[in-house]
């Protein structure tokens, strides 16, 4: 760790929440809570279901929704909090812990290091950190494990470590102890303590510790209904439960008891309105006695902000997006299967189609079906690639990792090359299996639709996943949207006849143009002949419907729709993982 670590103090007065409730009333969350935490110091944060303990943690950290009214006072070492250092001075630990599957442990947090510290840094500075952190949070055994093979308490570890890359002298941990066994969570804990004997400030939301687990804790903060009952220590607590007329009983643990003592019992109304009583009374009393916190150091928060660099977050991104994607052994080995088995039925099936009257049909139905798996292949596994990453991506975009934009440009320039990778070699045996054009410039302009074709449907998937936020929303929206371009692409039925107040769909449609170009590249100079009838190409062309616009400006437009999906899905993305954090505090509403 650094040598000189910054020393940090939080003070919070009269913290008031509201938010609006489900039948449009405001409702209070926080009741003007008032409470602190100190360097050196491990404090729990503890209540039942429905407390206001995250919600308190949430209002301190920033991290509360915008919809949310939050007033009162919250000093950082005297001073009220700036957005320039708060970041930067505070690390957050979720409950579940977010990360890329097939990436190790030690990548992961390489990946976290590099953009947090500076950019000045020498790799082998940064590597050398790295291990420091990885041999205090006892993953010496599983540094080179991939994420997705990690035990419940390995994890929880990888997310405080990726949070100590950026050496916060704050951490804030929510149930760090959730999911796990006795000897784990104790473990957790433990490393959490050393922590704080570092000088760190830490404070962790628990919901029921054992006994061995208060030992680790220097003081608690019981909380219910939205108001604080107890801040200070175990033995304090104790006295002041008896001190309002509920003794200990021996032999029990004190959190227990004191928790059950603070819980609001719904079961029958005559119940609710004595356990409502139970808590009012203790929580009138704490405020009768408890005393205003005053903050007592004054030390400037010294943080260096990291000089980071966006193309050095964008190459970063690109390189994991790629790691994960060729680690994942599994899906590339079905993907490369489901192309054989329709290279071999699909190609069989149509296999040397030739050029009489009767291969017509086949011709367009062949050109038709290659168009649909492209862009039916490509979409429907990327819809759901930011549902799934969704979580990954706040947890970063919190802690001032990236720019939406450029977790969008990352991913899209992966998919990119995955996708190529896979769909152009399928895309070209095809072609030559059932017997297409042999003219080298019509196989290269074929060629050139389906990349714009490929790039299309990369761009429109990742934006549907960008807009939605879950995996049944994407694929249900995004199937839609499939459905509608085929309808209307000109295929299985001639444009010209869909009702003139609809044909404005076509026009809109990828698989339109994308069919139109397929088709004049194909069939334009081509003849087709039986018996003694000769048919041209250029006459199925019109016939069809696709005429007019020739195969450049297809082109063109498909790579305009590409572009304008890259713009829409980036700003979605940016958006909607945006980072609302809410700093400033008065007697105002928060702005």
């Amino acid at each position: 760790m650094k040598a000189e670590l910054q020393r940090s103090e939080l003070v919070w007065r009269n913290l008031r929440l509201t938010t609006k409730g489900s039948n449009g009333t405001n409702k209070t969350v926080l009741k003007g809570v008032s409470g602190s935490i100190e360097p050196s110091t491990m404090t729990a944060l503890m209540g039942t279901s429905g407390a206001g303990k995250t919600t308190l943690m949430n209002s301190l950290a920033g991290r509360i929704p915008s919809s949310m009214v939050l007033k009162g006072e919250i000093l950082l070492n005297s001073h009220p909090r700036s957005k320039d250092t708060w970041p930067n001075t505070v690390g957050y630990v979720e409950q579940e812990f977010h990360g890329y599957e097939y990436q190790t442990v030690f990548e992961t947090l390489l990946f976290a290091s590099k953009i947090k510290m500076r950019y000045e840094e020498v790799e082998q500075k940064i590597k050398n950190r790295i291990e420091e952190i990885i041999a205090l949070l006892g993953l010496n055994n599983a540094k080179n494990t991939y994420i997705v093979n990690l035990s419940g308490g390995e994890r929880k570890r990888v997310s405080i470590g990726v949070e100590l890359l950026g050496d916060p002298s704050i951490l804030f941990c929510d149930e760090p102890t959730s999911g796990l066994d006795s000897f784990n969570a104790l473990n957790i804990l433990s490393l959490l303590k050393d922590l704080a004997n570092m000088g760190k400030t830490v404070l962790v939301t628990i919901h029921q510790p054992s006994y061995d687990m208060i030992n680790f804790f220097d003081k608690f903060i019981l909380m219910s209904m939205g108001k604080v009952i107890y801040d200070g220590d175990v033995r304090g607590c104790i006295d002041f439960f008896e001190s309002c007329g509920y003794r200990l009983p021996e032999l029990t643990n004190p959190m227990d008891f004191f928790l059950k003592t603070i819980s609001l019992d719904t079961r029958t109304k005559e119940l609710q309105g004595r356990s409502l009583d139970i808590i009012t009374h203790i929580s009138n009393e704490w405020r009768r006695k408890g005393k205003e916190p005053v903050p007592k150091l004054c030390d400037e928060v010294r943080i260096e902000n990291a000089a980071r660099r966006s193309s050095l977050g964008f190459s970063l991104l690109l390189n994991r997006n790629l790691k994960n994607y060729i680690r994942n052994v599994d899906y590339l080995k079905i993907k490369g299967f489901q192309k054989v088995f329709f290279m071999l039925v699909f190609g069989l099936a149509y296999l040397q189609m030739g050029y009489s009257i009767e291969s017509i049909y086949t011709r367009i139905g062949g050109i038709t079906f290659i168009l649909t798996n492209v862009l039916f292949g490509v979409s429907n596994p990327i819809f759901n690639v930011f549902s799934s990453e969704r979580q990954v991506i706040l947890r970063e975009r919190r802690s001032g990792m990236y720019s939406g934009i450029v977790a969008f440009m990352a991913k899209y320039l992966s998919e990119t090359f995955i996708n190529f990778l896979i769909e152009m070699p399928y895309v070209v045996t095809i072609y030559w299996m059932i017997g297409l054009s042999s003219d080298v410039s019509t196989f290269l302009v074929f060629l050139t639709i389906m990349g714009s074709l490929i790039l299309f449907s990369i761009a429109y998937s990742l934006a549907i996943g960008a807009i939605t936020s879950t995996q049944n929303n994407s694929q249900v929206l995004g199937s839609m949207g499939l459905l509608v371009f085929l309808i209307y692409s000109g295929s299985f039925n001639n444009p010209n006849t869909i009702p003139s107040w609809l044909r404005w769909v076509v026009w809109v449609s990828p698989m339109y143009y994308a069919t139109k170009a397929s088709v004049q590249n194909q069939l334009n100079g081509v003849v087709f002949e039986s018996s003694n009838i000769r048919i041209t190409g250029e006459e199925q062309i019109r016939i069809r419907g696709l005429d007019g616009t020739g195969v450049p400006l297809c082109i063109f437009i498909l790579l305009g729709m590409n572009f304008f999906w890259i713009v829409s899905g980036a700003l979605a993305l940016h958006l909607t993982t945006k980072n609302n954090m809410k700093m400033e505090l008065n007697d105002k509403e928060e702005v």
